[in-house]
């Protein structure tokens, strides 16, 4: 069985989620174009995922409490949602940078 992220759960709340662990922490970049549905639900997956942690307040935050409107990138996310089996996600630069180059928010 997968150990879950330690900090952010909400990635493993549901069996879609649970199922699709080793895909999201996978560096999935090559998806986009050898299979672009496995790339968008991943994306999508990992965008639930951190809108629902930003909500519940559960992201690491720079300020002294936890920050619901601002997604703080680096290292302290991808400690957050390391796991001990799968390590951290590897394309996660991916979801947030598209993500701003489409001019979007994570919500």
């Amino acid at each position: 069985m997968v150990n879950t992220p330690k900090t952010v759960p909400p990635i493993s709340d549901s069996a879609c989620y649970r199922a699709r662990l080793p895909s999201l922490y996978s560096d999935f970049r090559l998806q986009r174009t050898t299979n672009p549905d496995g790339y968008t639900a991943n994306v999508s997956a990992w965008q639930a995922a951190l809108a629902k942690a930003a909500r519940a307040g559960l992201l690491p935050s720079r300020s002294d409490g936890s920050d619901l409107l601002i997604l703080n990138t680096g290292q302290e996310l991808l400690r957050a949602l390391e796991t001990e089996e799968l390590g951290r996600p590897l394309a996660l630069e991916t979801v947030v940078v598209g993500k701003y180059q489409a001019r979007t928010t994570i919500c």
